[in-house]
């Protein structure tokens, strides 16, 4: 029963990068080949056009929020979906995955 914690990474064009990975005071978790529904993104990913959706086998919110390269933007995704999962399993967290997902319209 291996479960994921889930943090997703919203990007906006000209804005710093916005971390959510607790809803309701909770770490947000999926349980393996599982599906989750993050609800209630916060105001602050309004504009978002690309969100990066990172897997961890421990919670990795505020590692993820240090470890984000300076001047990400939404065309830059892919490649700072790599750096981030490379800095992520540099600082020794397992079972990192990390998934660019376009989001239609941008927000939330």
């Amino acid at each position: 029963d291996a479960r994921a914690f889930v943090t997703v990474v919203g990007i906006a064009p000209g804005r710093r990068p916005v971390v959510f990975s607790r809803e309701e005071g909770r770490f947000i978790d999926v349980g393996p080949g599982g599906t989750r529904v993050v609800k209630n993104l916060p105001a602050s990913f309004d504009g978002a056009t690309v969100a990066l959706v990172v897997l961890t086998a421990t919670p990795a919110g505020e590692a993820v929020q240090n470890a984000m390269p300076e001047g990400a933007a939404p065309e830059t995704a892919d490649e700072v979906a790599g750096r981030l999962k490379a800095a992520l399993s540099d600082l020794g967290f397992r079972g990192v995955a990390v998934e660019v997902a376009r989001l239609p319209g941008g927000g939330r």
